[in-house]
Parts: C-alpha cells; structure tokens; sequence
C-alpha cells in the first residue's frame, strides 16, 4: 500500500482525514507528528515578564486574523479543509460547522 491509498484507506467521500482510520496494515493518522520549537515570546500583556514563570499556558493567546480588507479573527490559527459535495460533507455538517464556532475557527464553505 502506498501513496494515496495510505493516507486514504477508505472509499472517497466515507471517511474524515482526521478520525482514527486504521488500516488492516495498522497505518493511522495517530502515526503523524508535526515537531515544533517552542521559544521566545512576543506580545505578552502588561505586567507578565518573558521569563518561563509567566510563560504559562493560561497566559497565553494564539488568536490571529486574516482578511485584506475586511479582517476575520480567529481564536486558534487553523481552518477546516473544504468539504465539497461529499457524502461527509451532507452527513456531519452541523457537528463541523458547531465545533467550529465553539472553538473559535474558521469553516470553509464549499469547493465547487
């Protein structure tokens, strides 16, 4: 097994990309693992240092916006793919577009 059947295990349009879709090979998503470093900090609120003590996770805010003219916040820096016409698209798209708002990104509507 190998290229897109790898990452797509399943029949087009049955299955999200980021639900745990193991193969009978026991290839999954959960085997992915995107590896960062984490240093510096910048735009910290009045009153709070750079020093790690304050650097704590409820100090901080990864809010970002985009838009040229018209800018669009959003809480988390991230937006779902675009569904399409797809089975999954008419079956879970109330649970997308609720979990959306409640986090704070944006949706998109649509590819075609």
């Amino acid at each position: 097994m190998a290229g897109r059947k790898l990452l797509y295990p399943k029949d087009f349009g049955k299955t999200t990309s980021g639900s745990g879709n193991t193969t009978h090979v026991g290839v999954n998503y959960n085997a992915l693992r995107i590896n960062g470093f984490c240093y510096g900090s910048k735009g910290m609120p009045q009153g709070l240092s750079r020093s790690e003590d304050d650097c704590v996770f409820p100090n901080v805010s990864i809010e970002t916006s985009f838009g040229r003219k018209i800018r669009t916040k959003a809480r988390v820096p991230l937006m779902t793919g675009a569904l399409g016409s797809t089975f999954i698209a008419a079956k879970y798209w109330e649970s997308f577009a609720v979990g959306a708002a409640l986090v704070g990104y944006p949706i998109v509507v649509g590819e075609n």
